[in-house]
């Protein structure tokens, strides 16, 4: 089979933990051995582990997974902004995911409802700057940011980490 690699996704909408969310290598295969307990008894029957927190002024939220995909997969995806439009698009309240760029910067545009039936022409559009950390060869991560997000929420960051790990 294919080696199999950790990966953590995260959304936040605190600029202070924005800053401190950075990874390495080293740290994403030290949580993942903190949570192995975890990732092996978790109700989803396979190996992932939620976490949210609501915080005064902010909302935090991150998934844990072991994915049994070369890490070279991943980073392929996490390097091509379209692919995060096939993540979002997985999410019902998400009406439309659109990449294009500015300059060198690539950026997503996304129409995002509040509620399940409201139309695109009523959904609030965001706009992301996708960012990608140096692919390094057992460590790839990219992120979302984006200033304003729908009814005046702000400081969007939606991150994803992925690391190889042994046996």
């Amino acid at each position: 089979g294919a080696p199999a690699m950790a990966a953590r996704a995260g959304v936040s909408t605190d600029q202070d933990a924005v800053a401190a969310e950075t990874g390495s290598a080293e740290a994403l295969r030290e949580r993942y051995a903190a949570l192995r307990p975890q990732l092996e008894r978790s109700p989803f029957e396979r190996p992932l582990h939620l976490e949210s927190a609501a915080l005064s002024g902010s909302v935090r939220g991150d998934i844990f997974a072991l994915m049994d995909r070369p890490l070279v997969t991943i980073t392929g995806s996490l390097t091509n902004p379209a692919s995060w439009c096939d993540v979002l698009l997985l999410h019902p309240n998400v009406k439309f995911c659109r990449t294009d760029s500015r300059g060198e910067r690539a950026v997503l545009r996304v129409a995002m409802a509040t509620k399940r039936d409201q139309t695109l022409e009523n959904a609030h559009t965001v706009e992301f700057n996708c960012s990608v950390v140096v692919p390094l060869a057992d460590y790839t991560e990219a992120e979302l940011i984006a200033a304003r997000g729908p009814l005046g929420t702000r400081n969007y960051r939606i991150a994803m980490q992925a690391v190889a790990v042994e046996n």
